[in-house]
């Protein structure tokens, strides 16, 4: 069985918000569904494709008990805290208004739920989509991660050893490279090599610091595959059933269950 779930995004919303949403997921979840459809304690995975693998993480970071395992494509989060995002490329001009007011933490610009490409939030909704490219130009999507303005410009100040450092504690729940430990779950990973939306470093970065703390994971490079061609048929074919072989394979019985009924049991 698959879940999916929706939840808060960057702009207006912060990390917290998106915490926020992944832990009411998961009391929905073991409160509700169940009990309600008799589904699994143990044997539940998670997944993103992108911003989405980011999101993956955190849970992964903040569940407890552990998801069973990660599946992750061209995913962000392995390494956050990179020039990236905090850097400063070709800026011009003034921030825009519509910006200013989320960096400002402006309550006025923050509704809640989703906004139609129509009708009466069609304005509000283009805006923030033509947001996203200047807040990569100006380095600023840490900022709107975290909910401190400035803390992006703190990085570019500070040396490559210090980042970690610049991060404030309350903030730090939000990194997932910071939060990974011996008791994080397996994950397999699948990265195209031609990726410049998300930087194929983040899956290596991830991979490597997981490896570091004896966490299995596979890692898949996808050749001549670019960010948007992950999720084409033909891709997506090409590693697919491996990932399939690979979940059922880290299956466990729940109490009172046999093993053979365990191929039904993927959350």
């Amino acid at each position: 069985m698959f879940l999916t779930y929706d939840y808060r995004k960057l702009i207006p919303f912060t990390g917290h918000d998106i915490l926020a949403d992944l832990n009411s997921l998961f009391s929905h979840y073991h409160t509700t569904l169940v009990l309600k459809h008799n589904l699994s304690v143990t044997n539940v995975f998670v997944a993103g494709y992108s911003a989405g693998g980011y999101v993956a993480q955190l849970a992964a970071a903040h569940w407890e008990p552990k998801p069973l395992g990660m599946f992750l494509v061209a995913a962000q989060g392995g390494k956050v805290l990179s020039p990236y995002y905090f850097a400063e490329k070709d800026p011009v001009g003034d921030v825009p208004e519509l910006l200013r007011g989320y960096l400002d933490g402006g309550k006025e610009m923050r509704k809640v739920g989703a906004l139609s490409q129509v009708g009466e939030d069609k304005e509000e909704c283009a805006a923030r989509m033509a947001l996203a490219p200047v807040v990569w130009s100006r380095g600023l999507k840490l900022d709107l991660l975290t909910g401190i303005p400035g803390l992006s410009k703190k990085l570019r100040e500070a040396g490559e050893a210090d980042l970690e450092t610049v991060i404030p504690e309350e903030a730090r729940c939000l990194f997932p490279e910071l939060l990974i430990d011996e008791s994080f779950p397996p994950a397999y990973v699948v990265h195209g090599e031609e990726d410049t939306t998300v930087l194929m470093e983040e899956s290596e970065a991830l991979v490597e610091k997981l490896g570091m703390r004896k966490v299995i994971a596979e890692f898949v490079k996808v050749e001549g595959a670019a960010h948007q061609t992950m999720c084409f048929d033909a891709v997506y074919k090409s590693y697919m059933a491996e990932v399939m072989t690979w979940l059922e394979g880290r299956c466990v019985a729940d109490e009172g269950e046999e093993e053979e009924d365990l191929e039904d049991d993927v959350v």
